[in-house]
């Protein structure tokens, strides 16, 4: 059996875009992630016998607030270090929104996503 955890627009300030000034002020991102797992036992009411989401939540903060040019960088850290959480991880679905992106137009947000 199959089972999902995830978190829906976690909003983060970070230091993550091409241009050095993206990186001084901060650029606004929202994340959503699915995370996919293959339910091994029952979960008869244990942490242990699920995948804990506080540490899916706590490696994206971290990796957030390391600077890079670009989001897909810090996706794809994400996606390999939480495939590193626990063997009951089969798949993970990452959106990542930079909001109100440098370019020359009104636009809320650019995107990617990346899926292992």
């Amino acid at each position: 059996m199959l089972y999902s955890i995830g978190f829906e627009k976690i909003t983060i300030n970070a230091p993550i875009g091409v241009f050095p000034i993206e990186k001084e002020l901060l650029n606004t991102f929202e994340i959503d992630i699915e995370v996919k797992c293959l339910k091994t036992k029952a979960f008869e009411d244990q942490l242990n016998n699920t995948v804990d989401y506080v540490k899916v939540y706590s490696i994206i903060r971290r990796i957030f607030t390391t600077p890079f040019d670009l989001i897909e960088t810090a996706g794809e850290k994400i996606i390999e270090e939480i495939h590193t959480i626990s063997d009951q991880v089969q798949k993970v679905h990452l959106k990542i929104k930079k909001l109100n992106p440098p370019v020359n137009g009104m636009v809320h947000a650019s995107y990617i996503i990346l899926e292992k």
